[in-house]
């Protein structure tokens, strides 16, 4: 057999290419298959660059995310799966021009103490996402007991009231496990081939559809490893909102990114991808971003790396 196992961790499809020693004119096998996984570290960032306005001349704001996991994946009977987060790491920031706040559970008695007591409590818990067969997310279990646990640590402190009113660990998750499953094809590709895919986006975005085109682009060597590289683009087509979706409508979104893929291990490894949003104005509010750049990436390390880096820092 060809193919090596495919898994998938975290909402993150983990898959194979065919045996090692690929050449570049070989066929890559790319389908989705699923085992258990052994617990490794994830970590979404996310930083983005709101604009109030197509006019604005101001200071740059810019705000940054961090959620670092330990996870670990369960394959179903029925061909879904159960993937479990723990918490591990949480970074929140903002800056507008040179002021700002910001706090890093990895460096937990610095920063601000506010932001402290809102994610410090989020520290340890676990998130449950259930997914089908088809790889839909079926359901999300521990979020609102995290939320709950976050709100009852800040009280009173309208600030960290605030923080976690305007909090969506879903969303993000939620997106990198749908833009995992969107590159595969499902069949042989060669360098250069292309094919495309689409998902539908996170309920609270309301119904928008996400299409991606994808290239192998290369198959290259790091560090003793075989790696593949997959390119995307992708565009959001809107559609309408529902009642879990936000305030201010997404009109407009095109992504670029990349994805690096360990032939041996069948794992994604790391990603990029960088989002430009336009926001429908009839939706917004007084003061509410027209636009913003959405810089998103993702990376896996075992969990005895993840300590080592920690340590070292």
């Amino acid at each position: 057999m060809s193919a090596i196992h495919v898994c998938m961790a975290s909402g993150i499809s983990l898959f194979a290419l065919g045996s090692l020693g690929v050449q570049v004119d070989d066929p890559v096998s790319l389908k989705l298959k699923l085992q258990d996984s052994a617990k490794v570290y994830v970590e979404f960032e996310e930083v983005s660059w709101p604009k109030p306005s197509e006019d604005y001349e101001g200071p740059t704001i810019r705000n940054d995310t961090i959620h670092g996991f330990i996870e670990a994946v369960h394959c179903r009977e029925d061909g879904g799966v159960e993937v479990a987060l723990l918490l591990e790491r949480v970074k929140f920031g903002s800056k507008r021009g040179e002021q700002g706040y910001m706090w890093d559970s990895d460096d937990a008695e610095e920063g601000s103490r506010a932001l402290r007591d809102a994610f410090g409590p989020a520290i340890g818990q676990t998130l449950t996402f259930q997914l089908t067969a088809e790889r839909d997310v079926k359901s999300l279990t521990g979020l609102s007991e995290m939320v709950e646990g976050m709100r009852k640590s800040v009280g009173e402190n309208s600030f960290g009231s605030w923080v976690i009113s305007s909090y969506t660990p879903e969303e993000m998750i939620r997106g990198f496990m749908h833009s995992r499953f969107a590159l595969f094809p499902g069949t042989e590709v060669r360098i250069g081939d292309a094919w495309k895919a689409a998902h539908m986006t996170p309920p609270n975005q309301g119904s928008m559809r996400k299409e991606y085109e994808c290239t192998l682009e290369r198959v290259e060597e790091k560090d003793g490893r075989t790696i593949a590289v997959v390119g995307f683009t992708s565009k959001v087509v809107p559609g309408t909102r529902d009642k879990l979706a936000y305030e201010v409508l997404v009109s407009k979104m095109t992504s670029e990114g990349s994805a690096w893929i360990d032939v041996e291990l069948g794992r994604i490894v790391s990603l990029t991808e960088e989002t430009v949003m336009v926001f429908d104005p009839e939706s917004a509010s007084d003061g509410g971003a027209s636009s913003a750049i959405v810089h998103r990436s993702f990376r896996v390390l075992s969990v005895d790396e993840r300590v080592r880096r920690h340590e070292s820092d």
